[in-house]
């Protein structure tokens, strides 16, 4: 097996699984990144996103420090928010954009972030960790 791109935005539908023998000339494939920038998707994604605590600055701002498998990470420096809405002809009623931030701990690793919901509404919104950069 191996995956090629599908032609969408949400992350959790970026890519699928092809046979081997499947020939990409006839399908799309993932542009090539840009010179000396860094990706805006990592490799590894967890499906499903991993819960996490987190504190930030502002209220809509990205983390200064979140907690993941029992570990805290200092965050020194932050990219976003990167607001991705649901297709809303594929998801279920209930599911909302989510803002997205690609984050740098004190140790130097990169990971993605993204916050559920919103603050100011009935329920504070909840984080979780998408996914992690080599």
């Amino acid at each position: 097996m191996r995956f090629l791109r599908e032609d969408t935005h949400d992350p959790d539908r970026a890519a699928k699984a092809v046979p081997a023998s499947f020939n990409p000339m006839t399908s799309s494939v993932w542009p090539a990144p840009e010179m000396e920038e860094p990706p805006l998707r990592p490799p590894q994604i967890f499906d499903p996103p991993q819960p996490i605590s987190v504190s930030a600055e502002v209220p809509d701002g990205p983390p200064v420090h979140f907690n993941w498998r029992k570990t805290r990470h200092i965050v020194v420096h932050a990219e976003g928010p990167e607001r991705i809405a649901p297709e809303w002809w594929r998801k279920p009623q209930g599911e909302g954009a989510r803002d997205y931030f690609r984050v740098e701990d004190d140790h130097g690793r990169r990971f993605w972030l993204f916050r559920a919901g919103f603050y100011g509404g009935e329920t504070p919104p909840n984080w979780f960790m998408h996914g992690v950069f080599g």
